[in-house]
C-alpha cells in the first residue's frame, strides 16, 4: 500500500440511496426515472414528496453557460427546490442560520440528469451553483413565493467572499 492512501468510505446503501446527511432543512429525494416505448419520463415536482413545499408559487427554467458559476445568494422568506433536466451542476449550500444546528457546515452536491432528484433548499441557507462539464445545465428552481420585483427576497454575495468558506 503507498503511503497516504486512503480507503473511501460508503457513498450508497444496498438500497442504492445516498449514504449522507445534509444541513438542516435541506431534502433531497432521489426520483426515478419512467422508461417507457416512446420516452424517458421523470416526475420533477411532487408536493407530497419529503422536505417539499406544500403549493407552489412559481417555476423559473434557469440554462447555465459552459463554466458558469451563479453564487452566492440567500432568501429569508423563499423556499427553493432544484431539479436538473440537462447536464451537470455541482449545488453549494452554506448554513449561516441563527440557532441551526448545522450553522457553519458546508455542502456540495454533484447534481445530474442521469440520477434525478430534487433538492429542497430551506429560506436563510446560502447557495450557489455551477454547471459542470462541457455543455453547461439547465434546472427547474419551483419556489413557494411569487418574486416580488419591487422588493425582491434576494440577498447576494459575490462568489469568492470571504464570508462563506468555500471557492468554486
Amino acid at each position: 500500500m503507498l503511503t497516504g492512501a486512503k480507503r473511501d468510505g460508503p457513498t450508497v446503501n444496498p438500497d442504492h440511496s445516498l449514504v449522507r446527511t445534509y444541513i438542516d432543512g435541506v431534502v433531497v429525494h432521489d426520483v426515478r426515472n419512467i422508461v417507457t416505448r416512446n420516452s424517458l419520463t421523470t416526475e420533477a415536482y411532487r408536493n407530497d414528496w419529503p422536505g417539499a413545499a406544500a403549493s407552489l408559487a412559481q417555476t423559473i427554467v434557469v440554462d447555465l453557460r459552459q463554466g458558469a458559476v451563479s453564487a452566492w445568494h440567500m432568501h429569508l422568506a423563499q423556499r427553493d427546490h432544484f431539479f436538473v433536466v440537462s447536464g451537470a451542476l455541482k449545488a453549494v449550500f452554506y448554513d449561516d442560520r441563527e440557532g441551526s444546528p448545522t450553522r457553519g457546515r458546508v455542502d456540495e452536491l454533484f447534481l445530474d440528469r442521469a440520477r434525478p432528484c430534487l433538492v429542497g433548499l430551506p429560506p436563510g441557507v446560502w447557495h450557489g451553483v455551477a454547471a459542470m462539464g462541457g455543455a453547461g445545465a439547465t434546472f427547474l428552481n419551483f419556489q413557494d413565493r411569487l418574486f416580488d420585483h419591487a422588493g425582491p427576497d434576494f440577498w447576494r454575495l459575490p462568489p469568492d467572499s470571504e464570508a462563506i468558506p468555500y471557492r468554486f
